[in-house]
């Protein structure tokens, strides 16, 4: 399969009238999606503007991520979903229904636009049946913490719209609070690890304490960006700290010292790297970001990558976000 990427539109949130039965509210639901306003989506769904069907699709690898990264939040709600007290048996029949999907699975769908002056754009399927994998997404999704980006590409020398649903970091599988409160409660009771230790553990998932210090030290500045003001620097891990044990969580080689905006890029999966001295785009970070933020000027050297190799390792194959 040859996808050719147009353009994107990303981060679009997931309102809780959208999402099919995993509802906070109390509202009935559409089975549209809000996209924006129509001057800001015009050229972005012009095939559906003048003709107004369009093709689709999802793919399964993507809808197995997203139910992996949102596993811990279906085991453990933070929100009073209205399938709250069957919510985890459920992720056990969806991931079985994704399972069973074809590798891509494609969909048609129209504009529907609103008549108020604001022009709010929409997007729904025209197949809205049962059977439709537009209305399987929906029963999938968890309103609000939930994104969805669609890319605009061209696949089979068509024009199509692919859908990309993905969970909010903070709830991810690595970062959801629930988990990190378990995993420090067992920090704080375990009676084999010294007070000052679980000190430092613990401060260490924020990039405090021990492992910022050494982090400090080693580095000296972000190896992207070479800013060595320590006030603007963020000292994070490579593997989670939420899957590391105490050692790695500790352990500078599992940290880079950054800057906010390539620490947001590094922990989400959007860059990665292969050798020292170069930056690995995603293909879901938009090329008008990657201008917007001039990471092609950048050219990195981070010092002691062998260290950090069975890291960055686990990086790439777990954490940076690839099409394959």
């Amino acid at each position: 399969m040859r996808i050719k990427k147009i353009d994107q539109i990303e981060n679009i949130t997931v309102a809780d009238s959208f999402v099919k039965y995993n509802k906070i509210g109390s509202g009935a639901g559409e089975a549209r999606l809000y996209v924006g306003t129509l001057t800001a989506t015009n050229d972005f769904f012009d095939i559906m503007y003048n003709n107004k069907i369009a093709k689709a699709f999802v793919l399964k690898k993507d809808l197995s991520f997203y139910m992996a990264d949102s596993e811990f939040e279906y085991k453990n709600p933070s929100y009073p979903y209205r399938t709250y007290d069957y919510l985890s048996d459920t992720y056990i029949s969806y991931t079985q229904k994704i399972f069973d999907l074809h590798d891509i699975e494609f969909f048609d769908i129209e504009f529907a636009l609103d008549k108020d002056p604001k022009g709010r754009c929409y997007i729904r399927a025209c197949d809205t049946s049962k059977s439709s994998i537009y209305t399987f997404l929906r029963e999938i999704l968890l309103p609000e913490i939930s994104k969805i980006d669609i890319i605009k590409v061209f696949l089979n020398n068509k024009i199509n719209y692919w859908f990309i649903p993905r969970i909010d970091v903070q709830y991810n599988r690595y970062n959801q609070s629930n988990n990190i409160e378990r995993i420090e409660q067992n920090i704080e009771t375990d009676t084999e690890i010294k007070e000052t230790t679980k000190i430092s553990l613990i401060k260490s998932r924020i990039g405090q304490g021990e492992f910022r210090d050494k982090l400090i030290t080693e580095m000296v500045a972000c190896p992207i960006t070479f800013i060595d003001d320590a006030r603007l620097l963020i000292a994070s891990h490579i593997k989670p700290w939420s899957i590391s044990d105490n050692s790695e969580r500790l352990d500078c080689y599992n940290g880079l010292l950054l800057t906010p905006n390539i620490d947001k890029l590094f922990d989400q999966g959007l860059i990665t790297f292969e050798t020292p001295n170069e930056l690995k785009y995603s293909p879901y970070l938009s090329d008008t970001t990657i201008e917007k933020l001039k990471l092609d000027d950048y050219s990195p050297n981070i010092i002691h990558f062998d260290k950090r190799d069975r890291y960055m390792e686990y990086h790439r194959d777990n954490i940076f976000q690839k099409l394959g």
